[in-house]
């Protein structure tokens, strides 16, 4: 047997094990997983002290002023 042979041989199974775990991982069963984020959002909606964080959150932004207010303040 030539070195040709073996190598083309060897081509051979890399590909069909290839095409087996490319077949395993398309297939690996269930809808994609969701993201982290995915599973945070919305999940303190129903907190009573949700409505007060964003309250607060809007009051600070909004005593920061914007860029052009810090420029001129200078």
């Amino acid at each position: 047997m030539s070195q040709t042979s073996t190598l083309e041989q060897r081509v051979i199974r890399l590909e069909a094990e290839f095409a087996a775990l490319k077949e395993r991982v398309e297939h690996a069963g269930g809808p994609p997983q969701k993201s982290w984020l995915d599973n945070m959002i919305g999940c303190l909606a129903d907190e009573p002290e949700f409505d007060e964080v964003l309250r607060l959150g809007r009051d600070f932004r909004d005593a920061q002023g914007t860029a052009d207010d810090v420029e001129h303040r200078g």
